[in-house]
């Protein structure tokens, strides 16, 4: 199984972990952590401490002038105007039979899983986009954490903790209250959504493409320009551990790692730091993919 043994403290042999293995070793091994293997509900597990079933519900929203679609669970529903209607039976793509529901007696929105297009006779041109139960949340949609729920370092620094983010967050962004800095942390370098490139923080997704990287509320682009992300965010890590030293309070750092998460799609989705160095080191992968994964494991 890759993941779980691919970590020297589990047993693996093909790929060296040596840091992360003085980590576990010297730490406290995490291992009844149970979460979907997507990103924004398992990092919302972790903050909340709750299964992300508990703090999403279905989400329903209308798009100006058209019908939605919206897929959950194997079900559909169709929104028209201010109803939601859901079909007594789909085959074959076609909706046969139709109930219809009041919008207004739904649960707050927190939970999409597609959008496609209504055309006449079925249904096509199907777009996923996001969901806090399974799917992670895409650059540009207006889901987020619930801001009634009180995460990890809310709870901290109610305990005296400075409280410090270095790298990911992706847990919804479409409003300053939603970002770290309105989430309990102190301060936060690293981006907002879900992957940047290794070596200069563009995000591509879909429609749109754009710098994110940030400190705190503030663009911070320049700060990661031809240098390689799992470099910048160590440094940055170790910089904020050395500021709280003699702080003469307990501090909380939240290291979120860039690797081992796909880069920008396209040739370079898996980028490492010196591909003709990384293929000597792992000479022994057969697979290139594989050499690439390994490469980004330091």
């Amino acid at each position: 199984m890759y993941g779980w043994n691919d970590v020297g403290f589990h047993g693996s042999i093909q790929i060296p972990t040596p840091n992360i293995d003085a980590l576990a070793y010297n730490g406290v091994i995490l291992n009844r952590h149970y979460v979907q293997p997507t990103c924004t509900p398992s990092r919302a597990a972790l903050l909340t401490g709750k299964y992300p079933i508990r703090y999403g519900a279905p989400a329903f929203a209308c798009l100006t002038g058209a019908h939605a679609l919206f897929t959950m669970k194997g079900a559909y529903a169709l929104m028209r105007g201010d109803d939601l209607v859901k079909p007594a039976r789909v085959a074959g793509g076609l909706i046969k039979g139709l109930c219809v529901t009041k919008k207004s007696s739904l649960s707050p929105a927190t939970e999409t899983l597609a959008v496609p297009s209504i055309v006449s006779g079925g249904i096509r041109n199907s777009q996923q986009i996001t969901c806090l139960q399974g799917l992670p949340i895409i650059a540009g949609v207006p889901l987020a954490l619930p801001s009634t729920e009180k995460i990890l370092p809310q709870y901290l620094k109610d305990l005296g903790y400075s409280t410090h983010l270095v790298g990911k967050w992706h847990l919804g962004a479409n409003k300053k209250n939603h970002t770290p800095l309105k989430r309990g942390f102190d301060s936060h370098f690293g981006y907002w959504n879900g992957f940047i490139s290794y070596r200069n923080s563009t995000h591509s997704t879909g429609s749109m493409t754009g710098k994110d990287a940030r400190r705190g509320l503030k663009r911070a682009g320049d700060e990661m320009v031809d240098q390689y992300a799992t470099d910048i965010f160590t440094n940055e890590a170790n910089k904020v551990i050395k500021s709280c030293k003699n702080q003469g309070s307990p501090m909380f750092l939240m290291v979120s790692h860039l690797a081992v998460h796909t880069g920008v799609p396209g040739p370079n989705i898996l980028e490492v730091q010196n591909k003709t160095l990384n293929d000597i080191k792992f000479n022994y992968i057969e697979n290139k993919e594989r050499r690439l994964f390994a490469g980004k494991k330091k």
